[in-house]
């Protein structure tokens, strides 16, 4: 089961960091991406079989930070 996850990317090349994190402290369970992308719209795969010691089923937080301005998107992981 792989996660694909749009962002739009405006106006200017920006440094884009995609995370998957708890909702419930923000810990990092996972790093997804980290690039500088040009405008536009990119797509990013994320399997969740490969985060390290595996993934419970649960709600997680998918962090998205453009150029250091971070929204969290909660999301439902069910193996």
């Amino acid at each position: 089961m792989s996660l694909t996850i749009p962002i739009s990317i405006e106006d200017k090349p920006s440094e884009l960091v995609v995370e998957l994190r708890s909702l419930i402290d923000g810990r990092l369970i996972a790093p997804i991406f980290h690039d500088h992308c040009q405008p536009g719209i990119h797509t990013i795969e994320f399997d969740p079989r490969s985060v390290p010691g595996g993934l419970e089923a649960g709600i997680y937080g998918l962090r998205v930070a453009i150029d250091g301005e971070a929204k969290v998107y909660p999301i439902q992981y069910m193996p």
